[in-house]
């Protein structure tokens, strides 16, 4: 079974490591850079057409987001 999007919590990514890449997948993510813990990341099937939207993005004391624009009209042609 092939997922379209695959959703990950607590990556406790930093700057200089990343989770393996997944064939067939584009990674994003959103790093927790105060603390070693937390950290939001999708995998998106390179079928879809996604735009990342940072700009509603957040990370406060207590909560971690991510944000994307996935056009469900259309998928990207391979």
């Amino acid at each position: 079974m092939n997922f379209s999007i695959i959703v990950l919590t607590e990556t406790w990514l930093d700057n200089s490591n990343h989770l393996s890449d997944i064939e067939g997948y584009s990674f994003i993510h959103n790093l927790r850079c105060e603390r070693v813990r937390g950290g939001v990341g999708l995998y998106l099937s390179k079928h879809l057409e996604f735009k990342n939207r940072s700009d509603l993005a957040f990370i406060s004391d207590c909560a971690e987001s991510l944000f994307t624009e996935v056009n469900m009209d259309r998928k990207k042609k391979t």
